[in-house]
């Protein structure tokens, strides 16, 4: 019976994490299509677009939006661009200065997870996923909390929800999630095309 009971117990944050680590150590890159909801705090506004998502080990992602309008989120793992071709326009800054860095750590992992936050459990979700939240014990310039939704087996993430902190929110779902698939470096790689108006961030001070 006890042994039952230890099976239906809901897992500890330390095992979550844990388990998590596990997946961040077996992954090497991975794709995904993905949902977005930006919630603007005032008015409760929301806009939703959807996309595709690449991310590989070490410091290079990719995300393209497809809908409601076209813009490429992308880091070579040195510089971070931002590239609206309908504005024919791209913005670029050191991916140590973005605040998307932090994001990229989460998705395939950076960092220490026990060190960096203190982490509990939410109640899981619908499908029975595990919900991990995440809050900095340092002020972090990207988000105040997140909330990692987790594959209950492989602890791969599946989802990310942060606050911004003006108290904005996100909410990002993957689907078609595929890891290890051999991504190609080149394709991380951005060269602005002619004509597009470059716009880049002064360097922080050292």
């Amino acid at each position: 019976l006890l042994w039952l009971i230890a099976l239906a117990a809901p897992p500890s944050p330390d095992r979550v994490i844990e388990g998590l680590q596990r997946s961040y150590d077996a992954t090497n890159d991975l794709k995904a299509d993905f949902e977005q909801v930006y919630t603007y705090k005032v008015g409760g506004l929301t806009k939703r677009s959807t996309g595709r998502i690449f991310v590989q080990k070490p410091g290079r992602m990719r995300f393209d939006y497809l809908t409601p309008n076209k813009r490429h989120f992308i880091s070579d793992g040195q510089s971070f661009w931002v590239y609206e071709p309908d504005q024919a326009q791209a913005f670029q800054e050191s991916l140590e200065g973005s605040q998307s860095t932090a994001i990229l750590n989460l998705l395939l992992g950076g960092g220490d997870l026990k060190e960096d936050f203190v982490a509990s459990l939410l109640a899981a979700d619908e499908g029975g996923r595990v919900r991990l939240q995440l809050i900095p014990r340092e002020p972090a310039g990207a988000f105040r909390r997140v909330v990692l939704t987790l594959d209950p087996n492989s602890y791969r993430v599946l989802g990310v929800e942060w606050e911004d902190p003006t108290g904005n929110g996100n909410r990002m779902r993957l689907s078609s999630l595929k890891a290890n698939v051999g991504l190609p470096a080149e394709g991380f790689a951005f060269t602005p095309p002619p004509g597009t108006r470059v716009i880049k961030a002064p360097e922080a001070p050292r």
